[in-house]
């Protein structure tokens, strides 16, 4: 019988202990009560609007789980609502466990005022921690490595259960038992451990949301902004073609250049258009 391949989860939970790491023993300020996280929500709207590309409308009702609740529940949140903007309410976990990664887990949350794809709506979530993160924001700079090495660990907890070989989890956890923001991880592991296959919410809390980020090359754009009056000033350029008509051309030197390609716009002579397109 063939070992089977464990490279692919040494190396998730490397890099998960990497972001571990640079986290180590720092304590961020922490969303403590149910005012300081509206007060973060309302701060975080407008750069959900801005991952999102649409105005979000009245914020939902956030509040952190009670007691009662937070048993039933776990270290899991929430966004429900019934369709209508006053159903629309966030339920946090009061896991003390949980504190350090909620600013992100919040962005997440927010985020689902635009959809209910998960894997999608992780992305936006950390998306927008990290655009704090950068800023300097202490908070989402500890919750946004938290989250990246919650998606490191549920990927390779799929690539462990797939590979028949979850040593290498039961190791890392026993490893970093003292670490409180593992406690969420942790649990999950304990629930999908012996499986043959990873469950659901490994598959688009984790799974997808990490191969989506792994998917990018080294050196890839990750964004980018223009302003064309600064190319006015330094370079003397004036744009000379609206954009309807550009679409328009475009368009046009493409159907044409299925046939002849020397017919296409100077610029999109090398352009290959895919079979079936």
């Amino acid at each position: 019988m063939v070992a089977a391949d464990t490279t692919p989860i040494r190396d998730r939970i490397r890099r998960a202990e990497a972001f571990l790491d640079q986290v180590g023993e720092v304590a961020p300020p922490l969303l403590d009560d149910d005012a300081a996280l509206r007060g973060e929500a309302r701060r975080l709207r407008s750069l959900v609007e801005m991952v999102a590309g649409r105005p979000y409308g009245r914020l939902p009702h956030v509040a952190y789980r009670g007691r009662l609740e937070t048993r039933l529940m776990g270290p899991w949140s929430q966004y429900l609502t019934l369709g209508i903007g006053l159903s629309r309410v966030v339920r946090m976990t009061s896991w003390e466990t949980s504190r350090p990664a909620i600013p992100t887990v919040l962005a997440h949350e927010l985020s689902h005022r635009f959809g209910f794809d998960e894997s999608l709506t992780t992305l936006r979530g950390l998306e927008v921690s990290a655009r704090l993160a950068e800023q300097g924001d202490s908070m989402h700079q500890v919750s946004a490595r938290l989250e990246l090495a919650r998606l490191l660990l549920g990927a390779a907890m799929g690539d462990a259960l797939r590979a028949g070989a979850g040593e290498e989890i039961d190791a890392f956890f026993e490893a970093h038992a003292d670490r409180p923001a593992m406690a969420r991880p942790c649990q999950q592991w304990r629930r999908v451990k012996g499986r043959r296959l990873p469950d659901w919410s490994l598959t688009v809390y984790a799974e997808i949301p990490c191969a989506s980020i792994e998917a990018a090359r080294a050196g890839e754009l990750q964004r980018s902004s223009l302003a064309a009056a600064r190319a006015a000033d330094v370079l003397g350029w004036r744009p000379e073609t609206g954009l309807s008509d550009g679409l328009r051309v475009t368009y046009e030197s493409v159907r044409l250049g299925r046939a002849n390609p020397a017919a296409r716009a100077p610029g999109a002579r090398d352009v290959r258009v895919a079979a079936g397109a």
